[in-house]
């Protein structure tokens, strides 16, 4: 089942990758743009209401 959240306004993927080097390739740009603080904002955690 998926949430309109997930379908309207999440960021959501899945990828499966079987090729070490492309696998290695993806992690590196994920890794790249997780620790980008410059221009990627961080959430606010907090419980919905």
């Amino acid at each position: 089942m998926q949430s309109t959240a997930a379908s309207t306004t999440n960021d959501e993927v899945l990828v499966v990758i079987r090729e070490e080097g492309a696998a290695k390739t993806f992690l590196d740009q994920f890794e790249k743009m997780w620790n980008d603080t410059k221009n990627f904002k961080l959430i606010e955690k907090k419980i919905a209401k």
